[in-house]
């Protein structure tokens, strides 16, 4: 994976919650550029005094941004948030970067990358499925350009650490 650089990347943040608030407002503060979602608008907007913008959606932000980041509080969120037609696998851009921070059960670790799967996204486990209670998962991956090209595929990884 290249570096993430201010000049050339642009990132969405999705979850801007107790967490992801400080978080987005440091990548802000350090000079990224990013757009911001959240369920309740409000928390979006506070971002915007810090150079932030906001998205309408998910799959605004997800078509918009060659990074996608996202803090979520829960693993209804998480997943809500990245499948189906309007989540972020479905619409994230061929070569963007995916990472989720979200504090979730390890069930939901396992999932996301079979979830990213169906969306033409490889995915690879590195914690070696070993699943414990409660983990916070960092899901990692960028979408394929095309599905035939094997200099473009990448990889999902997932690592899983205990609380």
């Amino acid at each position: 994976m290249k570096p993430i650089t201010q000049e050339k990347d642009t990132l969405g943040f999705v979850g801007i919650g107790y967490m992801g608030r400080p978080i987005a407002r440091r990548l802000l503060e350090a000079g990224f550029k990013l757009i911001a979602y959240d369920r309740d608008h409000s928390k979006a907007e506070e971002l915007i005094r810090f150079g932030g913008t906001v998205a309408t959606s998910v799959s605004e932000l997800s078509s918009t941004c060659n990074i996608v980041l996202s803090c979520l509080p829960n693993d209804e969120a998480v997943l809500e948030t990245y499948e189906g037609a309007n989540g972020v696998f479905a619409q994230v851009n061929p070569g963007s970067v995916v990472i989720d921070m979200s504090t979730v059960y390890a069930t939901v670790g396992v999932r996301m990358p079979a979830a990213g799967a169906a969306f033409e996204i490889n995915a690879r486990q590195s914690d070696e499925g070993q699943e414990q209670d409660f983990s916070a998962v960092i899901l990692q991956m960028e979408k394929q350009a095309h599905l035939d090209s094997p200099d473009r595929r990448t990889h999902v990884g997932v690592t899983s650490t205990e609380n």
